[in-house]
């Protein structure tokens, strides 16, 4: 019993990393197609309400990109 117990537990750890890895590469796709949606954007800039350190932050409107 002991041993289908590990072997188990490896088919778990292999399964739960194999996971991890595919969702940091949904990660990158999402960052990637973020950044080209936003670089692609005509910008339409708005103050962003939100404490940000109290510097001024404005946001697109269309995009959600910060500066």
């Amino acid at each position: 019993m002991e041993s289908s117990d590990h072997q188990s537990l490896r088919d778990l750890r292999t399964e739960y990393y194999g996971k991890i890895a595919e969702v940091h590469k949904l990660k990158k796709d999402i960052d990637r197609l973020q950044e080209k949606i936003q670089s692609n954007c005509d910008h339409v800039w708005e103050n962003d309400d939100t404490e940000r350190g109290g510097r001024s932050w404005h946001v697109c409107r269309k995009c959600g990109r910060y500066r």
